[in-house]
């Protein structure tokens, strides 16, 4: 399936100005988990509490801080103390629009070692952002926001978070488990397509009541893998405009 949905891709890069395969693969550290976690930041001899609303394999974003300079050190902890903190490095820092909460981008600076046992690990562990096993990020997964239903023995809605050849990343509104089919579409010009898939893992964000889930795609036939390969161009076009 993976070497038919490259060919397709790869066929049609030329419509997605200014990408190549690379920058295509290094669009994985772009996926971000929305969340809302109270955390405590130290920077320097100064702390204040602030608010982590997404994290990504290369970092998080903050809401509601102080001002920070670009390239500063700190350190951010879960507000309940119970988890080792994540150092990090300050990348940006700018005021909301229309607003005067101030936010921020923060890089993570800590080894893999030291990474694993931060806080942040067993949360990009149990979205599949850290598996040890490369082969399974070989392939780009695209950033979506599009509504979805997974169909099982009831219906969900859900927001389609990010889509890849090998799976999906849902936000519903219950803990779910099992098989289910993920119902897309129509989307613009793309017809509807469902797609077998099991619920391969989650987080559960306890602050916004939701429930992040990974799904794992089945085999797919070549008409299937086809039409998954025009959303996730669409996803990639539509990401430049």
């Amino acid at each position: 399936m993976n070497d038919l949905l490259r060919v397709l891709i790869e066929g049609m890069l030329s419509l997605v100005p200014g990408h190549n395969r690379n920058s295509l693969i290094e669009r994985r550290g772009q996926i971000r988990l929305r969340c809302r976690y109270p955390v405590l930041v130290t920077c320097g001899p100064r702390s204040f509490r602030s608010l982590v609303t997404d994290v990504g394999p290369a970092g998080l974003r903050l809401k509601y801080v102080d001002r920070l300079k670009k390239g500063v050190p700190v350190s951010v902890r879960l507000a309940d103390g119970q988890a080792a903190p994540v150092d990090c490095k300050t990348v940006w820092c700018r005021s909301r629009r229309f607003s005067s909460d101030r936010v921020a981008g923060l890089a993570f600076t800590e080894s893999p070692e030291r990474l694993a046992g931060s806080w942040v690990h067993p949360l990009l562990s149990e979205l599949g952002w850290t598996d040890v096993r490369p082969q399974r990020r070989e392939w780009v997964r695209v950033a979506a926001d599009l509504p979805v239903v997974l169909a099982g023995k009831a219906d969900h809605r859900a927001l389609l978070l990010d889509l890849g050849v090998g799976g999906a990343l849902v936000q519903v509104d219950t803990e779910l488990a099992g098989e289910f089919e993920l119902k897309l579409g129509p989307w613009g010009e793309l017809p509807g397509l469902v797609l077998p898939a099991r619920v391969a893992g989650g987080h559960c964000d306890q602050l916004a009541s939701v429930q992040y889930c990974r799904l794992a795609f089945a085999p797919l036939d070549d008409q299937a893998v086809r039409e998954l390969g025009h959303y996730i161009l669409k996803l990639l076009r539509d990401s430049l405009l």
